[in-house]
């Protein structure tokens, strides 16, 4: 995947404005030079169509609204806690909401996703967890993690520094400020141009 940073800077987030949740959000998600992974991650749907994309760790649920952005595919957002969405996603019958620990979910829900979005605990051992379950499966899609590059989760840096895959450090711009990685479990190129 060639990932040209101008066309991702032009993605726009306001197609997403009204499935957030609330003003504070948008303002958020709609803000520039803190959390720009969402603009990627709209960007990235658009890339691939009729997919199945898995996120894991819902909480306010932006990641899995701009994942869905691109109706053709389906979303599936995975979190241990039970969040409110009643009404905000009512017509998006392209996105999916369970209330599950992923630990426990076999490997093989993992096979048939173009794209798994990990936003866990941030421990590191949680993540690394997970990993071997994902390993465990016939993935072979893009693997997305986010917050690898903050101080504030020193296990999950650990994590991401100690992955002998193939991995990219989204640069700031497109990614969010405590990093956004991509790790391919497959052979097609990985790189970022301007």
């Amino acid at each position: 995947m060639i990932i040209p940073i101008q066309e991702v800077l032009n993605t726009s987030v306001k197609p997403l404005y009204p499935w957030l949740r609330g003003q504070e959000e948008i303002n958020r998600v709609g803000r520039k030079g803190r959390e720009d992974q969402y603009r990627f991650y709209v960007w990235l749907s658009k890339q691939i169509n009729n997919s199945l994309i898995i996120d894991l760790g819902t909480r306010k649920g932006t990641s899995a609204v701009a994942f869905a952005n691109n109706r053709t595919n389906q979303v599936w957002t995975y979190d241990i806690r039970t969040y409110d969405f009643q009404g905000a996603w009512e017509d998006r019958d392209n996105l999916h909401y369970v209330v599950a620990d992923v630990l426990s979910l076999p490997p093989s829900t993992y096979d048939d996703a173009a794209i798994l979005h990990l936003d866990l605990l941030h421990d590191g051992e949680t993540e690394r967890q997970w990993l071997d379950k994902v390993d465990q499966s016939n993935f072979s899609g893009l693997l997305i993690m986010d917050d690898v590059n903050y101080g504030k989760f020193p296990g999950l840096m650990q994590l991401w520094n100690s992955l002998k895959r193939r991995k990219l450090l989204l640069p700031p711009g497109i990614s969010h400020f405590s990093g956004t990685g991509l790790v391919p479990f497959n052979d097609e190129p990985l790189e970022v141009v301007p």
